[in-house]
């Protein structure tokens, strides 16, 4: 099998190769199931086309919210039970967050749920937003949104692999971006965005 340069294969992605890719055994597979003691939460993945290019759009929390200040994220937070379910819990927070109709939205499919430190199970799901849309804020949580080419983002000379010492003397592995429009973004975003490049790659690969 010839292995195709990440950079062509994100550049000649359709928007069905992202479909099947969260599809893939390889995503499937991995387990969804909530774990006793983590609360749950959602995020979303706006993903946008511009100039025939795929991006993904991110917020930038304010140094106001209570977790997490001025850190690069996707829209998203912890469920609540008028949610019903996760997917709910992604729309309303992107709505309430960058203002995001969900009519507007088309959800493609999610990427496995993971745990993180802080004891929480994030489950996120990647959709194909209309573009360009109106922009709201919350004012209180978000201080701007940022627009990553996913190119750039499948670029390994882009990010790097850390260990990081925890407040409580322990140490995770993380993983780091190159600063990006003046932002660095880095943990559990980098990591959701690290798992849907590792998908587009591994469904590309196999179908080549």
């Amino acid at each position: 099998m010839i292995m195709k340069p990440l950079k062509m294969i994100i550049d000649q992605l359709t928007l069905e190769d992202i479909r099947q890719s969260l599809k893939s055994e390889k995503n499937q597979s991995d387990n969804y199931g909530i774990i006793t003691g983590k609360k749950q939460s959602a995020v979303l993945l706006p993903l946008i086309k511009i100039d025939d290019g795929w991006h993904l759009l991110f917020i930038k929390r304010t140094e106001t919210v209570n977790h997490h200040k001025g850190q690069i994220a996707f829209p998203g937070g912890a469920f609540d039970l008028e949610d019903g379910n996760l997917l709910q819990t992604a729309l309303r927070e992107a709505q309430e967050e960058i203002g995001l109709n969900p009519k507007h939205v088309n959800i493609l499919g999610r990427i496995k749920s993971f745990h993180t430190t802080s004891n929480f199970t994030i489950t996120p799901y990647v959709a194909l937003i209309d573009w360009p849309f109106n922009i709201i804020l919350s004012q209180d949580e978000v201080s701007k949104v940022v627009i990553y080419p996913l190119v750039w983002l499948a670029d390994p000379s882009n990010w790097e692999e850390k260990n990081i010492q925890l407040d409580d003397g322990s140490s995770i592995h993380a993983y780091f971006y190159l600063p990006y429009q003046g932002e660095i973004l880095w943990g559990a975003t980098a990591r959701i965005v690290k798992n849907f490049i590792d998908l587009l790659s591994y469904q590309s690969q196999s179908h080549s």
